[in-house]
C-alpha cells in the first residue's frame, strides 16, 4: 500500500456546472479538437468552464463516440478546445449536456486549511456500572473547517461563497494524475460557508479566513485513477 505524504495540498471547488445544448446547436470539429455552440457561451457567468476544468459529455445521439470526460484546452466565447481528440465531427442533432467533473477547479491563494472533526457522546451511567467511574457511548459524527488565503483582486470567487452549500475537497496530496503508487488523498463532504473574515495589516497582504460548517458525512477518498476517468 501507498504512504500517503502530506505535501502539496490544494483547494479545488467544484461548482457542479451544467449546460444542456438545443438540438442542432453543437458542431464536432475533428482537427482542431473544437466543440462549437450557436447558443452557449460557455465562458460566461451562469455557464462558467475555464481552461483546465473537466466536463463530461452525455446524450450525444447519433454522436455518441464523442461521449466522454474531456479537459478544456481553452475557452472562447462559443468554442471549447479539449484536450482529448473528437472522435466524430459534424453537426449534432441530439442535445448534449455538458458537466463539471471531478475534481473541479483548483482556487488559488489558500495556505492553511484545518478541519475538525469529532463526534458527540452519550452518558450511559446507571446504578450498575457507577462504581468504577462514568460510562458513555459515541453520537454521530460533526465536523467543521476553516481556510486561510492571500485575497485576490481577480477572479476572488469565494467572495460569492457567504452562506451558500457548497462541495469542496481539501487536498493532503494532490496529483495531477494519480495512481495506484502515486495516489491523490483529500477530503470531502458538503458544507456551509458561515463566514468570510479579511485582514488588512500595514505592513503585509491581505488575508481572508474563510469558516465552514459540514453538512452531512466527511469522507476522507484515496484516488488512484485518472481525474478523465470515471
Amino acid at each position: 500500500m501507498s504512504e500517503i505524504s502530506g505535501v502539496n495540498g490544494a483547494v479545488y471547488y467544484n461548482e457542479e456546472l451544467s449546460s444542456t445544448a438545443t438540438a442542432n446547436d453543437i458542431e464536432f470539429s475533428t482537427g482542431d479538437s473544437t466543440i462549437t455552440s450557436v447558443l452557449i457561451d460557455f465562458g460566461t457567468t451562469g455557464v462558467g468552464f475555464k481552461a483546465g476544468m473537466l466536463f463530461d459529455l452525455s446524450e450525444c445521439g447519433e454522436k455518441d463516440s464523442n461521449e466522454r470526460i474531456y479537459t478544456i484546452d481553452t475557452v472562447l466565447n462559443k468554442v471549447i478546445t479539449t484536450v482529448e481528440a473528437i472522435t466524430s465531427g459534424g453537426a449534432c442533432t441530439g442535445t448534449p449536456v455538458f458537466t463539471e467533473y471531478d475534481p473541479g477547479i483548483e482556487i488559488c491563494g489558500f495556505y492553511n486549511w484545518t478541519i475538525n472533526y469529532v463526534s458527540g457522546i452519550h452518558d450511559v451511567t446507571a446504578f450498575c456500572n457507577s462504581s468504577a467511574g462514568k460510562s458513555f457511548i459515541p453520537s454521530v459524527t460533526e465536523w467543521s473547517a476553516t481556510a486561510d488565503k492571500y485575497f485576490l483582486t481577480a477572479n476572488n470567487t469565494v467572495d460569492d461563497w457567504l452562506a451558500t452549500e457548497v462541495e469542496v475537497r481539501f487536498f493532503t496530496k494532490y496529483v495531477a494524475s494519480p495512481t495506484v503508487g502515486d495516489p491523490a488523498q483529500y477530503w470531502e463532504g458538503t458544507m456551509l460557508v458561515t463566514g468570510i473574515d479579511e485582514t488588512t495589516p500595514v505592513d503585509a497582504l491581505v488575508t481572508q479566513n474563510l469558516s465552514f460548517q459540514g453538512k452531512g458525512a466527511l469522507t476522507l477518498t484515496t484516488k488512484t485513477n485518472d481525474w478523465n476517468t470515471t
